[in-house]
């Protein structure tokens, strides 16, 4: 098996490799980004309205803890 793909290289080594064919052909290229970025702003919106806002929420629902200063001098 490694002797036959190192004798296929020996062998073409030098020539340009034939072209692939495209991972989306042609037709279906368009929809397919049209497509993609309609799922990705879907994604997006749902991380902020599932996610950040509430978090923001939550955040600013907390009640703040009094924060004890002390005025003697000690030195």
């Amino acid at each position: 098996m490694a002797f036959e793909r190192t004798k296929h290289f020996l062998d073409t080594f030098g020539e340009p490799r034939p072209p692939r064919p495209p991972l989306i052909p042609e037709p279906y290229r368009i929809p397919f980004y049209i497509a993609l970025a309609v799922v990705s702003l879907a994604a997006l919106v749902a991380l902020i309205w599932f996610v950040l806002i509430p978090g923001i929420e939550a955040y600013s629902s907390m009640p703040t803890a009094p924060v004890a200063v002390s005025t003697e001098r000690t030195s």
